[in-house]
């Protein structure tokens, strides 16, 4: 699919593969829980909640129209601008570039290497004209109109996600549990998640993206499967979805 609409260009995580998969859903309203890039409102909302406790993510995805696109962008101006202290404000751009997908930052700013390395004379291409994807995506931003969240999942209420409308489809990705992927860290409350996800399907529709195994245990037929790209060293995962209608018995 290449002409999809992304508020961030390149994201580890990011469930563009599954859009062909979900297009019956087009035109509903969605709750995203752990938003991420948000790849699914974005081409298919109606209207959006998103909340993600990342907040330079929750930031971007607030206030996208303050990004800063040039109308060129060079590998020299993503090593100036990634230090900067507003480097959020060139997320995009930055993204757009950055190796891997990756979106990793400290406090020294945005911290991930070019694609290709800071060399020009070793990299064919060293201009990037991405400003014609963001005025899109701006576009489409515009017309989505969403809320966004710094909060966790467990601080969005019933009363949060129904105020959206009807026929809501509530998205959750949490990090998934006995995962390889680098980005997925320890300290998550999985029981905690669980109770909250069988509260959810008894009173929304509910996508669901974890590992096969995890979905099945807990009592969800798992409706299709792919393989997971990962960085670095580790292995590869399976990413797997679940489309739960509303009411549906879990254990």
């Amino acid at each position: 699919m290449t002409d999809d609409v992304r508020f961030l260009p390149s994201y580890v995580g990011s469930k563009r593969h599954w859009l062909p998969t979900l297009q019956t859903l087009k035109g509903r309203p969605f709750a995203e829980l752990f938003a991420g890039s948000a790849i699914l409102s974005a081409n298919l909302a109606s209207t959006a909640l998103l909340v993600d406790l990342d907040p330079v993510v929750a930031r971007i995805l607030g206030r996208f129209d303050e990004q800063e696109v040039p109308e060129t962008f060079t590998r020299d101006d993503y090593y100036r601008l990634r230090s900067d202290p507003q480097w959020w404000r060139y997320a995009y751009a930055l993204q757009s570039l950055s190796y891997s997908g990756v979106f990793r930052y400290s406090k020294n700013g945005y911290n991930v290497p070019a694609k290709g390395g800071p060399d020009p004379v070793k990299n064919k291409v060293n201009e990037f004209h991405v400003r014609p994807a963001y005025l899109r995506a701006l576009e489409r931003w515009q017309e989505l109109a969403p809320e966004v969240r710094c909060q966790s999942y467990l601080d969005i209420t019933d009363r949060d996600i129904a105020a959206l409308g009807e026929h809501v489809i509530v998205v959750l990705d949490p990090p998934y549990e006995g995962s390889q992927a680098a980005y997925n860290g320890n300290g998550f409350n999985y029981d905690a998640y669980w109770n909250r996800v069988h509260e959810l399907v008894a009173k929304f529709d509910v996508l669901l993206f974890d590992r096969q195994a995890n979905i099945e245990k807990h009592g969800y037929e798992v409706s299709a499967t792919r393989k997971m790209r990962v960085n670095g060293a580790r292995p590869g995962d399976s990413e797997a979805l679940s489309v739960i209608p509303k009411g549906t018995s879990g254990r």
